[in-house]
């Protein structure tokens, strides 16, 4: 979309006119979040929070789908350890879309520190 977004600008001629385009944009995103740099942080930070509450709206579905499988298990010890296996891994997945988005937090205020 960048790519896009810049060769569509490199065909308007005024500077003023590509910072338009960018600050359109990113008030659609994040009202207040600049253009150029700025931008592509808020983009990327916007992207990757939306990627990681997929991955845990669809880890917290499969911790309730092993927990569905483990009581209509009826006693069979495959179908409950088949459950337990699924929870384990959608724990996992739960974990790590928290560390996901806490990396993304760190990420953001580094590269906001350095760029300040």
């Amino acid at each position: 979309m960048f790519t896009l977004l810049s060769l569509l600008a490199s065909l308007i001629p005024s500077a003023q006119a590509e910072d338009f385009i960018y600050q359109q944009y990113c008030e659609t995103l994040h009202p207040g979040c600049g253009a150029g740099s700025a931008f592509l942080i808020q983009f990327a930070v916007r992207v990757i929070d939306i990627v990681s509450e997929v991955i845990g709206g669809a880890a917290v579905v499969f911790f309730l789908w092993g927990a569905f499988k483990m009581v209509t298990s009826g006693g069979s010890d495959e179908g409950r350890n088949e459950g337990k296996n699924i929870m384990i891994a959608a724990a996992v997945g739960v974990a790590l879309a928290i560390l996901g988005e806490g990396f993304v937090m760190f990420v953001e205020q580094f590269v906001a520190d350095a760029t300040a």
